[in-house]
């Protein structure tokens, strides 16, 4: 679009101007709180605090013969970093165990 083509919408009085300047203001306002919002390190801290324990209470149901959560594959995902994380410290633990009786 060539800056000839530009046709003028209907001239706006100085009131209509001003509330939308101040609708927009509110709405960037409101964005910039939001963005504000979700890199705070506490909010981030609150996510991984909740994913962690929807993790466990999604692994006990598992071990406890209830199944994966097949309706997200997020937390299913979860699940399988729980039990591998957990299989990589029991290994752990019974290397240090077998080095101690070894040695």
């Amino acid at each position: 679009m060539s800056t000839n083509d530009y046709q003028p919408g209907p001239k706006k009085s100085r009131e209509e101007m001003q509330r939308e300047i101040e609708r927009i203001r509110d709405e960037l306002a409101k964005t910039v709180d939001q963005f504000s919002e979700r890199i705070s390190p506490a909010y981030q801290a609150d996510r991984i605090k909740s994913a962690a324990k929807e993790a466990a209470a999604d692994t006990k149901v598992l071990l406890t013969g209830g199944g994966m959560p097949e309706d997200d594959d997020y937390r299913t995902r979860n699940v399988k970093i729980t039990l591998g994380a957990a299989g990589v410290v029991l290994a752990l633990v019974a290397l240090k165990v077998i080095g101690k009786m070894r040695g």
